[in-house]
């Protein structure tokens, strides 16, 4: 029977090469914290779209339909 990885040095070396594309655990510890900056920037912008795009509703609602009211009132007096 003869098998892909015959001797020991060949096993030993292929061991090495698994283990060497594995990521250490600084790496982890380093990319988690990216990925949680990252994620804490989006909730940011994603909160700062929403105010501003509460704010154009809110200006666009008030100049559709207070101009005309204004209008109306400064007309009566």
């Amino acid at each position: 029977m003869s098998s892909k990885l015959g001797t020991d040095v060949e096993k030993q070396d292929a061991v090495k090469a698994v283990n060497s594309e594995w990521p250490t655990q600084d790496s982890l510890l380093k990319s988690l914290d990216q990925q949680w900056a990252d994620h804490q920037h989006m909730r940011d912008q994603s909160w700062k779209s929403l105010n501003y795009s509460v704010a154009l509703f809110g200006a666009i609602i008030t100049a559709t339909f207070c101009k005309p009211l204004a209008t109306y009132v400064c007309r009566c007096v």
